[in-house]
Formats: C-alpha cells, sequence, structure tokens
C-alpha cells in the first residue's frame, strides 16, 4: 500500500493568481510587436530554414528530408518532457513495463504535483500542475485548499498517486489497459486521463482543457 496524504492541502501559492495576470499581459503586448513564435532550441534554426514556411509538417515528412534515424534523433536531441502528447513521439524508443510493476514501482503520491519552482498557465486561465499537461487548476482556485469535490482526479493522484486514479478508472470507467505495457507512470497516467474524456465523455474541472485530450 502506498502513503497517502490530505488530498485538500496541494501547497499553490495565492501570488501565482497575480504573477498568471502579469504574464498574460506581458503575451499581449509581445503579439502586438509580432514576436510570437521563436525556435525553442536555435539548433534547430537551420533545418527550419530549409522548410517551407507556408505549410506544416509532419514528422515524416522531416524524417524523408533529414534522414531516417531523424525522428528518433529528435528525441534525443530534444528531449522533451515524457508527459501529455509528447509520449507519442518518444514510446516507441523506449522500453514498455507491464502494468503492475509501473503500479508497484510507484506506490507513492505523485510529488510532481507539488512543485512550483517552474509553471505554465495556459490561456484559458488554468494553472498546470507539475507541468502534467492536461491536468488543471482554474486560477481563481489558487491560494486555497483544492477541493477534493470539484477536483477528484488531481486530489486522487496527490493523495495517492498513480495507483489512486488506476483503481478508480478500473473501478467506475472500466479503464484497461494496454497489454504492451507503458515507459512509465506518466504514460499511464495520461492513457488514463484520456481515456476518461474521450471514451467515457468525463467532464472535469481537473482535466482541462477538454480539447487537449481529444487531439492528443
Amino acid at each position: 500500500m502506498g502513503r497517502e496524504r490530505d488530498e485538500s492541502r496541494c501547497p499553490v501559492l495565492s501570488h501565482f493568481s497575480d504573477n498568471a495576470n502579469i504574464v498574460i499581459k506581458e503575451m499581449a503586448a509581445l503579439a502586438l510587436t509580432g514576436l510570437d513564435i521563436f525556435p525553442w532550441r536555435m539548433e534547430f534554426a537551420e533545418e527550419l530554414q530549409r522548410l517551407d514556411i507556408h505549410h506544416t509538417h509532419t514528422l515524416e515528412a522531416c524524417e524523408k528530408k533529414f534522414g531516417r534515424d531523424y525522428i528518433r534523433d529528435l528525441v534525443n536531441r530534444y528531449r522533451p518532457t515524457e508527459r501529455g502528447r509528447p509520449l507519442a513521439l518518444v514510446r516507441p524508443f523506449r522500453r514498455h513495463v507491464p502494468v503492475n510493476d509501473i503500479l508497484e514501482r510507484n506506490a507513492e503520491p505523485c510529488l510532481e504535483l507539488d512543485s512550483t519552482s517552474h509553471f505554465h498557465i495556459d490561456l484559458y486561465g488554468n494553472y498546470l500542475p507539475g507541468l502534467c499537461s492536461g491536468l488543471s487548476i482554474h486560477i481563481d482556485d489558487l491560494g486555497k485548499p483544492v477541493s477534493s469535490g470539484k477536483y477528484p482526479f488531481l486530489s486522487a493522484l496527490y493523495a495517492r498517486g498513480i495507483q489512486g486514479l488506476y483503481h478508480r478508472a478500473v473501478q467506475t470507467c472500466a479503464f484497461q489497459a494496454r497489454p504492451e505495457g507503458y515507459i512509465s507512470k506518466c504514460d499511464l497516467c495520461f492513457h488514463i486521463r484520456k481515456y476518461l474524456v474521450t471514451e467515457q465523455f468525463v467532464s472535469s474541472p481537473d482535466f482541462q482543457p477538454a480539447g487537449y485530450y481529444t487531439f492528443s
């Protein structure tokens, strides 16, 4: 059994609400100057310059243009956070582990949700706890105890970790794990959340924006 903790005491600080308003104003000011797109890693600038900027380009098209192992090398060069949408890119190049092993190895609460050293607020006013894309707390709810009634799935992760979310999904929504397993607890977590939103049509404040799951 994993250690449980009070699911109402997620330490999200109230000053984040003020910071979010500042960031939103700064983004609006940048948009007025025309600065809205930039390469996150300058080592990709040369490759971007070789592409037609008037069209979108799939990773498969880039692999044809830049070489057979481009996608695999991209994972190692860019080192995306292995949560949310990037999992589809990373998964083919990682070892898969049975779901029971994932659960046994991760019996503790999700400590990532505590982290406030680097945080994002999306354009809908949702704070992303622990940089976990698709998990959300509205900025109006920051600075006060997280309600387990309003945020049941986030509270389950905070109190009982991936085990809490997994068992809740299995017992209430007939979730079935992938036979091939998962590359991490985050991979399992995202699969559960996507299943709940896109197949069970669960609508919850802690799974916002819902469209994120539709297009992931």
